[in-house]
């Protein structure tokens, strides 16, 4: 069975619902980290397993910590806002999907309230397995292999403090070098609608960090993209 660390993403307002995660989690995980922001004047007490940093700094810098901390073959990561019925459930869910398919890349739980729907990212049909072939995971509750988590290391993260992109980097890795990328549909998180930034500022910040991808990638990176945009087309929804 494949290592895992979990990391859980907060930020001020979510801290008891990133303990209670954290707390699940380490049912099934080996590793457990809370990376949470804050302002400097009001910093939490000491705890273990939490990493604090300033209030300022967004995903991209907590998944670029992240992957500075990890300590596991397969790293998890949970948005603190989300729920789900069991969470070491989850976490076995991940794990077991490493260890069932060896050339996973990427694996995306089940998330409802996403931009990305099931059925606007499944590749072929769904037939009536868990782990389905996507063309996107979102990164609400999503988790990466170790060549993943390598090659994630060697992009510059300063283009995204608000960190879209991240996850089509991962994917457009993945797909380039055949490794899979796959959502969990028992692996069922809930996670609200909306957002609290800047949406148009996050995805100009999102294509100044994908152009570092190397020219397989970009490739890979257009037909993931273009073929959401023909099922969202083929669906009648707006792209």
């Amino acid at each position: 069975m494949p290592t895992l660390h979990a990391f859980v993403i907060s930020w001020p307002g979510q801290e008891d619902n990133a303990a209670g995660i954290a707390q699940q989690a380490r049912i099934a995980a080996e590793h457990v980290t809370v990376i949470h922001s804050c302002r400097d004047d009001l910093p939490l007490p000491d705890r273990p397993d939490w990493v604090q940093l300033p209030d300022a700094h967004f995903y991209g810098e907590k998944y670029r910590r992240s992957l500075a901390l990890n300590q596991g073959e397969v790293m998890l990561h949970i948005h603190a806002d989300t729920r789900c019925a069991d969470w070491a459930a989850l976490v076995r869910r991940c794990r077991q999907a490493y260890l069932q398919v060896p050339t996973l890349g990427v694996w995306g739980a089940n998330t409802e309230f996403t931009p990305f729907h099931f059925d606007e990212v499944r590749i072929g049909a769904e037939g009536d397995h868990d782990l389905v072939p996507v063309a996107q995971t979102d990164s609400v509750v999503w988790s990466v292999s170790a060549p993943v988590m390598a090659r994630l290391r060697h992009l510059d993260f300063s283009p995204i403090p608000l960190g879209w992109g991240i996850d089509w980097a991962a994917i457009a890795y993945s797909l380039a070098h055949g490794l899979l990328v796959v959502r969990d549909r028992q692996a069922v998180v809930q996670h609200p609608q909306g957002s609290g930034y800047d949406r148009l500022l996050a995805s100009r910040q999102m294509v100044a960090f994908l152009a570092q991808l190397a020219p397989a990638e970009r490739v890979a990176l257009e037909l993931a993209s273009s073929y959401v945009s023909h099922r969202r087309m083929l669906l009648g929804r707006a792209p």
